[in-house]
Formats: structure tokens, C-alpha cells, sequence
């Protein structure tokens, strides 16, 4: 599985302006390694530019691979931005990870990072996707592209919550006690790429009791 891609342009998400560029971008994230790509994933600064016109930073998204054998979860990032899907990239063979992953779709990058920190916390991202649907509103949390609500911690019944836009601003933060219900679905999902989000909630029709 090749671990960069080379991209040649780019459509800054702020002034929509499109220019040149040769950079590497990651597009494999291995958690159980210590090193670059993890410290940066971690941080939120892995695949980021700047825009020469209007000098704004943003990650550019491209097809990614995230994945930790410790926590046994893997996320396949494919972007929904029309302006910046320009390298392909195929699923990963199922053969290099195991059938008893948690795999994830997501859109984005920072969303990936969310999942890994539900997991690394031992939570349900179900749960926590229904949490976001019963505490936010839809003028709260819109699709990506203008902004999202995506889980940060959990401390002492405490959860936090943030709100970003695509270039990963933080708009406002929201911390809360809840009780977790006991889990409803399987996260165990063999040799399938599962979207649990809220659009794809609200789509099912789930809502939290």
C-alpha cells in the first residue's frame, strides 16, 4: 500500500482560487507507529498548505488510510470536496487487516482523528454520533463543507465537543454530562467500509431515546 501521492493543484477552500503545487501528501496514517505521519495526524497539521493568494492554511484533502491493530479500527477517508478529489486511491486489500476491525468511512480527515479518539477512549462512536444528533441541531452541526460538531474528550462524565469549519477552526466548544445508554448496534463490521455519522443517523431514522 503506497504510503504518499504527489499532487499538482489545489483550490484553496477559502478564496476558491486555483493554483500549482508538488507536494507529498500522506496517504497511509499507521497509529501503532511512532513518527511524523502519527504526531501529525494527531496535532490536525498532516497534509497541510497554504494558499499563495489569500495565504489561508488548510489540510488538503486527499484518499486516505487510517488504522490502529491496537485498537483494531481502520478508517478510509474520502473526500467530499469536489475541489481536491483528484488522486485515487483503491480500498486496501482486506487480506493486510483483520476481518474483526471497526471500518470506518469518513469524509475527512479531522473525522478520522475523532474516531480514533472515540475508540482510544473505549466508546461507542454510535452512541456518540446519537448523542450529537439529540444535543445539536442541524444549524449546529451542517455537513462538512461549512461545518461540523465532532467529539474531542471524555473526563470524569464530562463529554467535550467542538465545532470546526473544513479548514479545522474551532467556532465553539460544548462540554456536557450524559449517561451512555447501553450499546444498540455492532461495531464489528466484517469486510465492510461502515458510514456512522449524523447524516447517515437521520437517514435511518435512529434518534436516542
Amino acid at each position: 500500500m503506497p504510503s504518499y501521492a504527489i499532487a499538482y493543484n489545489a483550490i484553496c477552500q477559502e478564496c476558491e482560487k486555483r493554483f500549482d503545487i508538488s507536494e507529498r501528501f500522506s496517504t497511509v496514517v499507521n497509529l501503532d507507529i511512532e513518527g511524523f505521519e502519527k504526531e501529525r495526524f494527531l496535532d490536525g497539521s498532516l497534509n497541510r498548505i497554504i494558499c499563495p493568494f489569500c495565504k489561508k492554511e488548510f489540510t488538503y484533502e486527499i484518499p486516505m488510510i487510517v488504522f490502529c491493530l491496537k485498537l483494531k479500527f481502520a478508517c478510509l477517508v474520502i473526500p467530499n470536496l469536489n475541489s481536491q478529489n483528484i488522486i485515487g486511491i483503491k480500498n486496501p486489500p482486506y487480506h493486510i487487516l483483520p476481518d474483526n476491525f471497526r471500518y470506518r468511512l469518513v469524509h475527512y480527515q479531522i473525522e478520522a482523528l475523532e474516531k480514533y479518539k472515540i475508540f482510544s477512549l473505549g466508546l461507542d462512536d454510535f452512541q456518540i454520533e446519537q448523542i450529537k444528533l439529540k444535543k445539536f441541531s442541524d444549524d449546529e452541526a451542517m455537513p462538512f463543507d461549512e461545518k461540523n460538531i465532532v467529539f474531542d474528550s471524555f473526563n470524569s462524565g464530562i463529554f467535550n465537543f467542538k465545532q470546526v469549519d473544513y479548514n479545522n477552526n474551532i467556532l465553539n466548544t460544548y462540554s456536557f454530562e450524559y449517561d451512555l445508554p447501553k450499546a444498540k448496534c455492532n461495531n464489528f463490521c466484517r469486510l465492510k467500509w461502515l458510514k456512522i455519522d449524523r447524516e447517515t443517523l437521520k437517514e435511518d431514522g435512529i434518534c436516542l431515546n
